[in-house]
């Protein structure tokens, strides 16, 4: 289709309009803003088929069932200074309990990043949680 007014090809689809009992297809020129009506055959547009990835990554799989991976990447996000409950990790990390899950998260692998006081588990930075265990407060 071409624009009446300045004879450019550059239109795009502006909607479409109820004309007469009729639907019809907006278009608007690029070039100068004009709009115009097409009834009937609309201009063919070229397919484009974009090939989608098939499956995921080994790191993508990992992100999504390893709870030990899991837990490692949020250790690492953790922020100096703000302490975590256990049900906050938990949340934090998206997991949903199942068995076993809280065997993984007590392994001595992630001893830096948790304290306990008053029989409650508290998740931090590395750096924070050795500063309030050699004040005392965490064991």
């Amino acid at each position: 289709m071409i624009c009446k007014r300045c004879g450019s090809n550059e239109l795009s689809k502006n909607g479409t309009k109820l004309k007469n009992g009729v639907r019809v297809q907006k278009y608007k020129c690029r070039k100068c803003g004009h709009e115009s009506l097409e009834q009937g055959e609309l201009p063919k547009e070229e397919v484009r088929i974009e090939s989608k990835a098939v499956g995921m990554s080994e790191e993508q799989f990992r992100a999504r069932f390893d709870l030990r991976f899991i837990i490692e990447s949020k250790c690492k996000t953790l922020q100096r200074g703000v302490f975590l409950s256990m049900s906050e990790f938990i949340k934090l990390c998206g997991i949903t309990p199942s068995a076993g899950y809280r065997d993984i998260m007590l392994h001595s692998d992630f001893d830096d990043y948790r304290g306990k006081v008053r029989g409650e588990i508290y998740w931090s930075a590395p750096e924070s949680i050795s500063k309030l265990r050699q004040e005392g407060i965490l064991n």
